[in-house]
């Protein structure tokens, strides 16, 4: 297959390349594909391919002196997966924080719920941040599902966003 690449310095400006019919494909990160294919006329006209050309992982990012706001993204991330793994949920949060403050054998999840333990305050945050941010939003799969899986305008399968349990590349250090 011969080609002849065209290269353009915005993102913008390979989308309207692709969408006049300069060029006959493109390729970007995933998400930004994604996002692209809804703007399209008739996004069923274009498909996005399942091989994986490159990984550029997407996170947060914070001003480098901000120590406590860095500290908080981070660990909010960490929390998100880690309820996943363990199978906390937006509509099970309550049942599982009944149980585990009950139960003294559920360290890491009393430490994950902030029963037990100061993380939220080392952080700058409310021991219970973790039990708020998921009653507000989920766990990771949760999330992603909504904004970017089965439930969402863009569909991206999980693939490598998959927990490492489950085949993925996602995983978070212990909380205990």
């Amino acid at each position: 297959l011969s080609y002849s690449p065209i290269k353009y310095q915005e993102l913008n400006q390979v989308i309207a390349g692709y969408i006049q019919g300069r060029c006959s494909a493109m390729t970007s990160d995933r998400s930004q594909l994604a996002a692209a294919k809804l703007s399209f006329q008739d996004p069923s006209n274009h498909i996005i391919l399942d091989d994986i050309l490159s990984k550029e992982p997407l996170a947060p990012a914070s001003l480098g002196n901000d120590q406590e706001l860095s500290d908080a993204m981070r660990w909010t991330i960490y929390s998100l997966i880690t309820a996943e793994e363990y199978g906390i949920t937006k509509d099970n949060v309550d049942d599982i924080l009944n149980l585990a403050t009950n139960n003294n054998g559920l360290k890491n999840i009393r430490r994950l719920l902030g029963i037990e333990g100061n993380l939220g305050n080392k952080i700058g945050l409310d021991n219970n941040f973790v039990y708020n941010i998921l009653k507000s939003v989920g766990n990771y799969g949760e999330i992603y599902d909504r904004n970017l899986g089965p439930k969402a305008k863009i569909k991206i399968p999980r693939g490598q966003n998959k927990l490492f349990k489950n085949g993925g590349l996602i995983s978070s250090p212990p909380f205990n």
